[in-house]
């Protein structure tokens, strides 16, 4: 059954129950169910990644708008990772990794020598471990990205020969 309070007077000898709660705003004192308000904010990053292509030449027509995706084709993919502007957080270290498909050749050298990734606008070294946060190894794009504020955005390229 329930555990109740013994009321009235000590019994000496006698095992007695007593409650020693205080009232809360849902309850009594003495009645083993304090209560209390409190508050708590959840918050959090909402992360969006959208990938696009473009064809930017081609050994037909070369640099031009009717460049096709065929082979020896340069393709360039932009990747963009975005905090929504409803976030109630920052985003902080993000990894994006990107498996480039079987059929293109990463190009390690778009952006300058060993710099095929570009990060914000700003040119990445290939080398796997090194400061940049920009690295290719395996047949992969890998970017760590630092801190995104709610409604803010970093844009990553970098370009693949079709074989």
């Amino acid at each position: 059954g329930a555990v109740t309070e013994d009321a009235g007077v000590d019994v000496a000898a006698t095992e007695q129950t007593v409650f020693g709660d205080g009232a809360g705003p849902y309850d009594v004192a003495r009645d083993a169910a304090f209560s209390e308000d409190g508050a708590f904010r959840v918050v959090g990053a909402t992360v969006t990644v959208t990938k696009t292509e473009a064809v930017i030449s081609d050994p037909v027509n070369g640099v031009s708008v009717n460049a096709k995706h065929i082979p020896g084709a340069v393709v360039r993919y932009t990747v963009t990772v975005a905090n929504d502007v409803t976030a109630t957080a920052n985003a902080d270290t993000i990894t994006l990794t990107d498996v480039l498909p079987g059929n293109v050749t990463f190009r390690p050298d778009t952006y300058g020598v060993g710099q095929g990734i570009q990060v914000g606008g700003a040119p990445r070294t290939n080398t796997n471990g090194d400061a940049d946060g920009a690295d290719f190894t395996a047949n992969t794009v890998t970017v760590t990205i630092g801190t995104l504020a709610p409604n803010a955005s970093t844009v990553v390229t970098f370009e693949v020969t079709v074989n």
